[in-house]
Order: C-alpha cells, then sequence, then structure tokens
C-alpha cells in the first residue's frame, strides 16, 4: 500500500525566565545542547583509534522473535580508523543572490545566460516519437502508461512555439516553472524522476532556471531550488550538459527491473547501457585526471569539508537532453566517471540514504531528519565537468562535541537485528500468517547521518552512524518466495536508533 511520507520534526521547546531582586548586568541564556546526547556519550579527544569490536569476516545466522525472521550475514568489513567522532549541529543554507550568481558565473565560463524556454514543436514532436516507441527511460513504462503521457504531450504541441525564444536573465530567484518533462510525467502519478527536487508546486520565489549559452553543442542547463520550511524544500543546485547514467544508477535499475513488473523492452535497454559501460577503449579519461578535475572544482568553489565517497564509470551524450535520457537513436558519445562527495564529519564521511520507505511506530527510537545529508556528485569525460549536482545545502552551525562514545559493533548488530523484526511485523501485522521474512547483510559502513537537532526544530545533527546494506525476500507459506527490493538500515552509532530516510514530499513510496 502507498503511503505518503512527511518527515516531521517534532521537538518540545523550553522557556527560560530568571527574576533577579537586584540590578545585574543583561546575560544571554545559553541552552546546553549537549544534553541531547545521551549520559556518558561524550569523550575527550583521543589519540589513540577507537576499538569497535568489528570481525574482518562477519559471518553470522540468528532467528529473531514469534513471526519467524531469518537473519544471515555474510560479508567482509572493511572500517576506516576512527579516533575522533564528533556531533555537528547543522543548518539548511538559504541559496542567496552571491551564491547564485557565484555558482552560474563558475559553470557558465564566460557565457550568458538566458531564461529556460519553451520547448518547440519539432522538439516535441521529437520526444513524441520515442515516447510512442518506449525509448531510452521511457521503455520503463508500460503501455496504459506511455498512453496517458502521450495525450499529455499532445496538449502540450497545440500551444508550443515554433522556434526557441531567447531572454536574458538575471541572477535572483522567482517562482519555480513547471517543464514540459514534469508536466508529461504527472500521468504516472507522481513527480519527474529526474531532478524532482528541483521543483514545488508554489508561488514562492524559490526557483530559478535558465540555459547557459555556447557557440558550439548543446546549451547547459542550469536548476536551483531554495529551501522554505513552508513548502517543504531543501536547497539545490545544478549543472548539467547532457544526459550520463553510471554504474551505480545502473545497478539499482537492472534491480528494479528484476523486481518489477514494468516494460518489457527495458531490460534490454539496460544491458545496451551496460555493454557500453564495458568498453574500456572508450574512457579516454583516466580514474585520477577525473578525480583531479573534480577537485579543482571543489577547491575553485571553497569547499573544503568534503570528502570522496564513491567514483565510478558513467557514459552518455553531452548534446542529448532528451526527456527519454541515454537512449538508442541519438546513441552514447562520452565516456567519464561519476564522484560523489560528502561532508566530513571528522574521518566519517556523511552518507545520503537512497529514496526508500521510511518505517514509523516502531518501538525502538527513531529519527526524522529535517533535511538529508548533504551530497555532491559530478560527471567529468574529457570535454570536462558535465554535470555538478550539490544537494540538500547546509552550513556548519557548533559543534556539539569532539567526540563521543560509540557503541561497540555487538551492540549495534543487536539493534539492527530488533530492527528487521520490527520492520517484518510492520509488514505483517499481528497475526501470524506463516510467512518467511528473510534478510541478508551484504556490507557494512561507518558513516555519518543527520537526525534532528536538539532545540533546533529547522536544524540538523550530523553523527556518527552504521550503514547496512541488506537483501530480503519472503516466503508465502506455499505459495512460494518472493524476493524483495534491498534495504539500507541506517543506525545511529552512539544509541542505536534508527535513522529514517528524508523523502521528498511530493514522493509516494511503497
Amino acid at each position: 500500500m502507498k503511503k505518503k511520507i512527511v518527515s516531521i520534526c517534532c521537538v518540545m521547546c523550553m522557556v527560560l525566565s530568571l527574576l533577579a531582586c537586584q540590578k545585574t548586568p543583561d546575560e544571554e541564556v545559553v541552552i546546553d545542547k549537549s544534553q541531547g546526547l545521551p549520559k556518558g556519550s561524550i569523550l575527550d579527544e583521543q589519540s589513540a583509534p577507537k576499538e569497535l569490536g568489528a570481525p574482518k569476516v562477519w559471518q553470522e545466522a540468528v532467528e529473531k522473535g514469534e513471526i519467524s525472521v531469518r537473519i544471515d550475514a555474510d560479508c567482509q568489513i572493511n572500517l576506516p580508523e576512527v579516533y575522533n567522532t564528533p556531533v555537528y549541529e547543522l543548518e539548511m543554507q538559504h541559496m542567496s543572490d552571491e551564491l547564485l550568481e557565484q555558482l552560474c558565473t563558475y559553470f557558465a565560463d564566460g557565457n550568458e545566460l538566458y531564461q529556460l524556454p519553451e520547448m518547440t514543436k519539432d522538439q516535441l514532436e521529437q520526444e513524441r516519437l520515442y515516447l510512442q516507441e518506449a525509448k531510452g527511460e521511457w521503455a520503463f513504462d508500460d503501455s496504459d502508461i506511455i498512453e496517458d503521457k502521450l495525450k499529455k504531450l499532445d496538449e502540450l504541441l497545440e500551444h508550443a512555439p515554433k522556434e526557441i525564444h531567447k531572454e536574458p536573465t538575471k541572477f535572483k530567484l522567482g517562482k519555480p516553472v513547471q517543464t514540459e518533462y514534469e508536466y508529461i510525467q504527472e500521468a504516472s502519478g507522481s513527480v519527474a524522476r529526474r531532478n524532482s527536487k528541483f521543483y514545488f508546486d508554489t508561488d514562492e520565489e524559490i526557483g530559478f532556471r535558465a540555459r547557459v549559452e555556447k557557440e558550439t553543442g548543446t546549451d547547459p542547463l542550469i536548476y536551483v531550488v531554495d529551501y522554505n520550511e513552508d513548502v517543504g524544500s531543501t536547497t539545490h543546485f545544478l549543472f548539467q550538459q547532457g544526459n550520463f547514467t553510471d554504474e551505480k544508477e545502473l545497478e539499482k535499475n537492472v534491480k528494479i527491473s528484476d523486481l518489477s513488473y514494468i516494460g518489457s523492452h527495458y531490460g534490454d535497454y539496460l544491458k545496451w547501457i551496460e555493454m557500453e559501460m564495458n568498453r574500456a577503449e572508450r574512457f579516454t579519461i583516466s580514474q585520477e585526471e577525473a578525480m583531479e578535475r573534480c577537485e579543482k572544482v571543489l577547491e575553485d568553489l571553497g569547499l573544503d569539508d568534503y570528502v570522496m565517497t564513491d567514483c565510478c564509470k558513467a557514459v552518455g551524450n553531452g548534446d542529448s537532453e532528451s526527456m527519454a535520457g541515454v537512449n538508442q537513436d541519438e546513441g552514447i558519445t562520452d565516456y567519464g566517471y561519476s564522484l560523489y562527495y560528502n561532508r566530513k564529519a571528522g574521518e566519517l564521511a556523511g552518507y545520503e540514504q537512497p529514496v526508500q520507505q521510511p518505517f514509523n511506530d516502531l518501538p525502538e527510537e527513531v529519527y526524522a531528519p529535517p533535511f538529508a545529508t548533504e551530497q555532491i556528485h559530478m560527471v567529468v569525460t574529457e570535454e570536462g565537468i558535465l554535470q555538478f549536482e550539490w544537494n540538500n545545502l547546509s552550513s556548519k552551525k557548533d559543534t556539539i562535541a569532539e567526540n563521543t562514545k560509540l557503541l561497540t559493533f555487538d551492540e549495534v548488530k543487536e539493534k539492527l537485528y530488533d530492527h528487521l523484526l520490527y520492520v517484518s511485523l510492520a509488514k505483517n501485522g499481528e497475526e501470524d500468517y506463516g510467512d518467511i521474512y528473510h534478510y541478508q547483510v551484504h556490507q557494512v559502513q561507518l558513516r555519518a547521518a543527520n537526525v534532528p537537532a536538539y532545540e533546533n526544530p529547522e536544524g540538523a545533527w550530523l553523527v556518527p552512524a552504521w550503514v547496512f546494506e541488506v537483501s530480503q525476500e519472503i516466503t508465502f507459506g506455499t505459495l512460494g518466495t518472493s524476493p524483495s527490493s534491498d534495504m539500507t538500515v541506517v543506525l545511529n552509532a552512539i544509541d542505536g536508533g534508527y535513522i529514517q530516510p528524508n523523502v521528498d514530499p511530493r514522493i509516494e513510496v511503497d
């Protein structure tokens, strides 16, 4: 059953009043925010690495609860050497006019910007053909959804201009404008899968969309949305030239394809991309060169609190902006690398959770962060940086603790087992139908993740966190076994509480 998830952070506010009989100098009331941490969890800084007790190879099989829940772990654990695990207080950073101009000027590289124009009739006719033939990402949809999307595309064709009209733009936020792709995607009952976080149906001046005018090739896009508590938006920036996909996204889509009833040609489409990923001779830029170019961008922008967390192959077409994404008709012309960076918390790297179902009302400590962990994603080819995406821009407001006491691995794995039991009960209800829930842990990381800030409803604490990648399947009595989508479980490393993924409030999650 689909459930609309809206992350809610409820914090009790304290009102302090001081009464005095005699006149004294005014004093600022300071709240000890460290009270939000468990007693005894704050430690002095240390020069020796923490002893967490995690094995190099974790092999274990357990059963939990009155219903049948089986948990198997069989994986290697490679943890970073950690000395101090701080807790930082973060607040959402607004997209000021100054920051907007800095980012746009940097990525425009001396070229002028103009307002994102309406698509022309010729452009929409081409997109209609791709949609009708289920090319590229459109292959994900079944025939009924494609028909509904074609109707919405035909509505756009009725009023589309014959030529592109370019209007100069200023570095200033305004009312967001829905793109043609987002309008068509409404037919599937959800917001656009690509760049969904960049559109909100509001009259608030929180959006900016433009193109960079170039002499040759495709004019890159710049999308921006600003934080607005009432709307539910957080701050994001995107510079993008063309369409790209990487190995991480491909792996995720292959799993979705294997588990879902989707368009019949989608699997073939993914196999085509995988084949292109394996054409080593097409990658004319080395991984080391890609890393150097991305590090130069961070240095130029003064972003020095970030660490690379993933680097994988990426393929695409720098001159294609089709709604079908990377597709067979336009072909793959650019080969490079996709690099992910996260904010650091001491020696730990932040972790942005994937879009997945958050679980509520579990009999354990549950954290619902007001915004997701910050991340920067770049795609670089021989031509240069063709994508720079900066999500959940935040700023460090305070250091709550320079070092904290973490649960041992034996303690946190028991928290994981309990959580998986609670999730199974939440899915199963109170009745025992004889179903068997089987979970297999295949990756473990020690990272950092956002939780609600103490005494600050709009803020977040970046705390140390354990990240468990878990596959799952359910055996329904005599009806057989059915695999389910992979699950990422993030637990607060200080107290073992479950940290919910922060999901765009417009997205419906199964």
